[in-house]
């Protein structure tokens, strides 16, 4: 017979389950003494915490304490349930030193002790890796000028590593743990070492906070080798307070290795709709999933693009072209034995106005040195069950070129359909905007035509991405803009669409000029799915 595993009997405990999973675990527990206890344990020790916690004794320095919290703040900004809570923290703590509980809770225990893994700021693969017990509480700290800085607890594994940490002050209440180390002139830094030392350069982070917790993120996805990394911490201020607080964290990924499963998947390549696919590799760690793939513009599809690309130079000019705005994507789906999807990416749902991500952590593309070829890496929450997953393509996005183009007269504002589009020029203006500059000319007034669009589209219509204005003289200006899809329908049945358009260094608002669509985003949707079934 097969036990169930401690996480669940503890979600069983606190109710979180399903009633299907329910019966299940009942139908377990009516045959398995073990699994009773186990679950009999649980249900005393939060009936132990629920009592404890109703009367938590306070120090004979409670007054002073709370009342020197809530001087620096107006009565209104107090959040008294917010401070009884971390003075349950502390109590709760204290309860588990004095019984000698060991590190592994369950979750509702760990929410009653404190830490970040266990709240709902952190994503699902950090709680799950958490829950199964794969996260390490280090309790590392310095002190200096009367404020401490305190490393937690880790998770890590090949994918990323979170940390959790903390600053307080002499008496352990928690102060503000914004470290500003993104900005250089900070004096703040955070250093990430490989196991032979070197210096890891340009990783992605992320930054989080919550109830004087701060979680901190680095990905690992460009560094697939790693065998440890070192983590250090040099700052030179802490809640607004100077001093020095150096801190090392040396983190061993031989043994988190053993948590990753790696499918490869280099056979599995495809084509349609002008669009190259090539499947990488799937890994699987506990925190997350990472799918590894290319794509790129078929042979015939950039000969195309290459040839409107010519024309466009001739029409407004090379310099005006980027040709980093053309590129290629996929519309898909990763769905477990059930077909229900773990993982949607671009995909399009009813009542949306533009493609949806649900499921996913993060999505990075890196250039190949030809126009339009991507390697792409997403990662997406990872499964509870280790069961079979399967890749569901369901259409491709192409960015390309286009010989689109509208002329504008300002005294009779146009309408005009583009490929499932229907817009309307509302406004053609002049904007003011006064800056400041040096103290030699404070003062300067930059003016920007502003083109304003209203209109609708269908969900899979194309989408403009980039235009070039030119007046009737002939002059070429690059236009900067920003484009908003509503989930609200208009009359025809098209989603609502908003668009302002500017350009800078324009005086006065031109006789004429045209519009042209330089870059537009379009959908190929795929009549019959192709499907791959991921781990093998």
């Amino acid at each position: 017979m097969n036990c169930v595993k401690a996480d669940q009997l503890s979600q069983y405990v606190d109710k979180l389950l399903t009633e299907q999973e329910n019966k299940e675990i009942e139908d377990h527990l009516a045959n398995c003494e073990m699994c009773r206890q186990i679950v009999t344990m649980l249900e005393e020790e939060n009936d132990f915490l629920q009592e404890t916690l109703k009367s938590p004794t306070l120090p004979d320095d409670f007054a002073a304490t709370i009342l020197e919290q809530l001087e620096p703040y107006k009565p209104e900004k107090v959040k008294p349930k917010k401070r009884v809570w971390n003075r349950v923290l502390i109590t709760a703590a204290g309860v588990a030193l004095a019984l000698g509980v060991s590190t592994t809770f369950s979750p509702s225990f760990a929410e009653l002790i404190g830490g970040i893994f266990g709240k709902q700021v952190v994503d699902e693969g950090l709680k799950m890796a958490n829950e199964a017990g794969l996260g390490e509480r280090l309790d590392l700290s310095v002190t200096d000028e009367g404020l401490t800085f305190k490393v937690e607890d880790v998770i890590a594994d090949t994918s990323r590593i979170a940390l959790s940490y903390q600053v307080l002050n002499s008496k352990g209440i928690a102060k503000n743990p914004i470290l500003n180390h993104y900005d250089p002139n900070s004096g703040n830094d955070i250093t990430l070492y490989d196991h032979n030392g070197k210096k890891l350069e340009q990783l992605d982070s992320s930054f989080t906070q919550e109830d004087g917790y701060a979680l901190l993120e680095y990905s690992l996805r460009e560094h697939p080798t790693l065998e440890a990394i070192t983590v250090k911490f040099n700052l030179t201020e802490l809640d607004g307070v100077k001093g020095n607080w150096q801190l090392e964290l040396p983190i061993d990924l031989k043994e988190k290795r053993k948590h990753t499963k790696t499918y490869a998947l280099q056979d599995e390549m495809y084509s349609v709709g002008g669009v190259n696919v090539k499947l990488g590799e799937l890994k699987i760690a506990p925190t997350s999933s990472e799918l590894n793939y290319e794509t790129s513009f078929a042979k015939e599809e950039m000969n195309k693009v290459e040839e409107q690309l010519d024309v466009l130079s001739q029409k407004i000019g090379k310099n005006l072209i980027n040709e980093g705005s053309y590129d290629t994507y996929l519309g898909y789906r990763i769905v477990n034995e059930s077909g229900e999807s773990v993982f949607t990416h671009n995909g399009f749902i009813e009542g949306k106005g533009h493609p949806i991500l649900e499921g996913g952590l993060q999505s990075t593309g890196k250039w190949k040195s030809e126009t339009g070829h991507i390697m792409w890496n997403d990662s997406f929450v990872p499964s509870k069950k280790q069961e079979k997953l399967t890749f569901v393509l369901d259409g491709v996005f192409k960015t390309v070129p286009s010989d689109f183009s509208i002329k504008v007269n300002p005294n009779q504002l146009p309408d005009f359909e583009f490929e499932g589009n229907r817009i309307a020029i509302k406004d053609v203006k002049i904007d003011n905007n006064i800056s400041l500059e040096s103290s030699m000319t404070p003062i300067k007034n930059e003016k920007s035509l502003i083109i304003e669009m209203e209109g609708g589209r269908g969900a899979k219509a194309s989408q403009i991405i980039s235009w070039v204005m030119v007046d009737e003289k002939g002059k070429a200006y690059e236009v900067n803009g920003s484009s908003e899809i509503l989930d609200e329908k208009n009359a025809d049945g098209l989603y609502k669409t908003k668009t302002v358009l500017e350009i800078q260094d324009i005086k006065e608002v031109p006789k004429e000029f045209t519009l042209y669509a330089v870059a537009v985003t379009q959908y190929k949707e795929l009549k019959e799915q192709w499907k791959v079934q991921l781990n093998k």
